[in-house]
């Protein structure tokens, strides 16, 4: 079973936004200019899936209620950016044969894995937020 931990943080929400995933031992990041906590949480779920092998069980360990009740508990998606990724990380599940669980940990808990995802997650936020300050400066002149 790989284990997967995920988390997505916004400067404002929506705002410049940063997610980070744990598979395994394998931390990846990245961020957005322009996204909500939520979103980006989802996207660092579509990207861990997008790197483990095929065939994998995997557990997504999450501390977005709205991610699980998206992915596994059917809920409906008002906006059309959060259905295309929920069906991207589906097609992803689907075409990969994964065999994904879903668990729900509580944020700031102490769990070191889910920790370090909340940290890199809110500091690819923060240097979002500065890149875009800085071009915005630079732009003013």
């Amino acid at each position: 079973m790989i284990e997967i931990y995920t988390d997505g943080a916004a400067k404002c929400n929506p705002g410049p936004a940063g997610w980070a995933a744990l598979v395994g031992n394998e931390l990846i990041s990245g961020a957005f200019p322009c996204a909500t906590n939520n979103y980006a949480e989802l996207y660092a779920i579509y990207e861990a899936l997008s790197i483990v092998p095929p065939n994998s069980s995997v557990r997504i360990h999450t501390d977005s209620k709205l991610c699980i009740g998206w992915l596994a508990k059917g809920w409906k998606r008002n906006l059309e950016h959060i259905d295309q990724l929920v069906r991207a990380i589906r097609t992803v599940k689907e075409a990969k044969g994964l065999r994904c669980f879903i668990r729900h940990v509580k944020g700031h808990s102490g769990i070191a894995p889910n920790e370090r995802v909340d940290k890199v997650a809110s500091l690819e936020a923060a240097q979002m937020k500065s890149r875009l300050a800085m071009r915005a400066a630079i732009q003013e002149g």
